[in-house]
Formats: C-alpha cells, sequence, structure tokens
C-alpha cells in the first residue's frame, strides 16, 4: 500500500471516527483484500469478519497514538495488510487485528473468543503478554509464544517487522538501540522454531 494510501487512513481517524464506523471498516477491508498485492480476493462474508474485527479494534484503541502520532489502531491495520499480502489464513488476519487489544486495552479474552471462535482467540491469547509486573514477565512471553499457534508467531514476526521500522524517530538512540535488540532476538527465535516446525 502506497504512502498516499495510508495518509488517507490517518486523515480519516483524526477527523472522527465515532460516527464513521462502519463506513471506515468496510473501506478498508476493501483496502486490505482488494488491491493487487493480496493473493486472492475473499468472500463476502470473510470481508464483513474483518469489518467486525476492525471496529473492534477502532473502538478499543481509541484515543491512543503510536510514538509517531498515528493513531495506535493503524498498527494493526498495517499488520493485516502485510498478512494479506502474505496469503495468510482469514484467521490470522483477523487475529493480527486484534493481537494488542487485550494487552493494552479493556477487552477481554473471553469477548474475542466468543466474537470469534476459538483459533483467533488462542491466537490472541498467544499474543497477549503477561500483566505488568509479573516476574520473568519476557521469559514467560516468550515460551507462551513458542508453545502457542504457528499463525501467532508469524503474526508476531510482523508485529516486530512494523514496531521496529520508525523506532529510531521517536526514541532516544540509547533506547531504541536496546528495544530494537531485544525485539530482533525475539524475532530471531521465533524465526528458528518455525523453520524448525518446517522441518519436522
Amino acid at each position: 500500500m502506497c504512502h498516499y494510501q495510508w495518509t488517507r487512513i490517518t486523515n480519516d481517524f483524526h477527523r472522527g471516527i465515532e460516527d464513521r464506523l462502519y463506513i471506515l471498516s468496510l473501506k478498508y477491508s476493501h483496502l486490505i483484500f482488494r488491491n493487487p498485492m493480496s493473493p486472492r480476493e475473499l468472500k463476502d462474508w470473510e470481508i464483513e469478519r474483518v469489518s467486525e474485527a476492525i471496529i473492534l479494534a477502532i473502538n478499543a484503541h481509541d484515543g491512543t497514538y503510536r510514538g509517531d502520532g498515528v493513531p495506535y489502531v493503524v498498527h494493526p491495520i498495517r499488520i493485516a495488510l502485510h498478512a494479506a499480502s502474505l496469503g495468510l489464513s482469514i484467521k490470522t488476519i483477523l487475529a493480527a487485528l486484534l493481537h494488542d487489544v487485550v494487552e493494552d486495552t479493556d477487552t477481554s479474552i473471553e469477548e474475542i473468543y466468543s466474537q470469534f471462535g476459538q483459533e483467533v482467540g488462542d491466537m490472541v491469547k498467544s499474543l497477549t503478554k503477561p500483566e505488568r509486573g509479573t516476574p520473568n514477565r519476557s521469559s514467560i512471553y516468550k515460551e507462551q509464544l513458542l508453545n502457542g499457534p504457528v499463525e501467532a508467531r508469524m503474526i508476531k514476526l510482523l508485529d516486530i517487522q512494523d514496531n521496529l521500522a520508525d523506532i529510531e524517530e521517536y526514541l532516544e538512540p540509547d533506547k531504541a538501540k536496546a528495544y530494537r535488540e531485544d525485539r530482533e532476538d525475539l524475532a530471531n527465535v521465533l524465526r528458528a522454531s518455525l523453520d524448525s516446525d518446517k522441518s519436522d
């Protein structure tokens, strides 16, 4: 997707999303699945499920922003776009859209299971870090990913890639360097686990 399209997405969110949730969700569902980047065009019912996930994500992340000032929900939409361009399953794309809602908002994992089913719920649960202050939080999270669905690890790799794309632009050099090294270490572990799964 070109920079112009992402500029339009950002501008749309700044113009007041509350009255346009459904219109926006349909617009971006079509951008995700009905463009030359997508390996296939999804069915109408799949587009509707994506719209539901985008509405939930928009509501859940409303009022929060990335370090670069972009509405936070653009981040999971970007990951969903990437997942779609790789030809990943509809359930993986839904989980990509929802991967931060349990960790970062008041949305419960039970809501995800109820609305999107077992497989999407399992992916989102695997991608949700333990609560802040949990001893050995990073190690627990890594094991959680390694023992969770393969699709969750794929989403996490896309998440890391997106987070590292512009980290130096809004973090101090030392913090950006430490963050990059930590994320790249996790990415290497996840890639190795996926390669191991393929060879089995």
